[in-house]
């Protein structure tokens, strides 16, 4: 007699799963609702935080919900803690120590990280190799609307709007040329000091950078925001960005 995976008992199930590392387990999860359901036993994540990392337990205070979200920030942060983990990253918000292991739960993925940089695990400054700091990931990664409370939480911390990559592009770029690109996103980035007219290396500036990437919405409202702050003097772009009308890239604003 044969017997499927799902069919075994939750306690060989759990045994099975103390040999999975925290990318499977949390891959098991996102299987059906049965796997779920096993996977996220909270007497078996409060073992893997004692054993493995000798956690803390939680108390009434805590910034997280669950055993098993108390373990991935835990271990996170843990790792965190080695040299080098953000340079060594692939791009993208998988350069965070637990982008990889929830990028199926947005929810559960922001709580997360918005907790590594509460506790100090990642610096809002740090930067990888492209020149990206975290508010450069985070507009990056696709979020749409969700990423807005991982954004404020960065910027709580005094991330640089300004900031550019190698290829000088700020946040806002990345912002507006993201397939699930936000007004919201983008209107907290500019209310903290982004400039509309920030140019890249080719001249670019994210009205131009939103057109390319056919975010046509998004660059004709961003055009229509820097025209009302260069009315009301609010904007400070005119120096090295829109007002040059001897490039190529030039955008038109009439």
């Amino acid at each position: 007699m044969t017997i499927s995976f799902e069919e075994l008992p939750n306690e060989i199930l759990l045994l099975i799963f103390e040999y999975l590392d925290d990318r499977s387990l949390c891959n098991v999860s996102l299987v059906d609702h049965a796997l779920w359901h096993v996977s996220n036993d909270a007497s078996f994540w409060r073992r893997r935080c004692v054993h493995r990392l000798h956690c803390r337990p939680l108390d009434s205070g805590s910034l997280v919900r669950s055993w098993k979200q108390h373990y991935l920030i835990m271990a996170a942060i843990a790792r965190a803690a080695e040299p080098g983990f953000l340079q060594s990253a692939p791009h993208g918000l998988e350069k965070w120590p637990v982008g990889s292991l929830s990028a199926s739960c947005k929810e559960q993925q922001i709580e997360i990280e918005m907790a590594l940089v509460e506790h100090g695990a990642v610096l809002v400054s740090d930067t990888d190799t492209e020149g990206c700091t975290l508010l450069h990931q985070a507009c990056a990664a696709g979020l749409g609307d969700s990423a807005k409370p991982l954004v404020q939480c960065l910027l709580a911390h005094r991330a640089d709007t300004r900031s550019r990559d190698y290829i000088h592009w700020t946040p806002l770029h990345y912002c507006v040329s993201s397939k699930d690109a936000s007004r919201l996103v983008a209107q907290l980035l500019l209310d903290h000091g982004a400039r509309i007219g920030a140019r890249d290396y080719s001249l670019a500036n994210p009205i131009q950078t939103a057109e390319e990437f056919g975010q046509s919405e998004i660059a004709a409202w961003l055009r229509e925001v820097y025209l009302r702050r260069v009315e009301s003097q609010d904007e400070d772009d005119q120096d090295d960005e829109l007002e040059d009308d001897t490039t190529e890239r030039e955008v038109d604003l009439t």
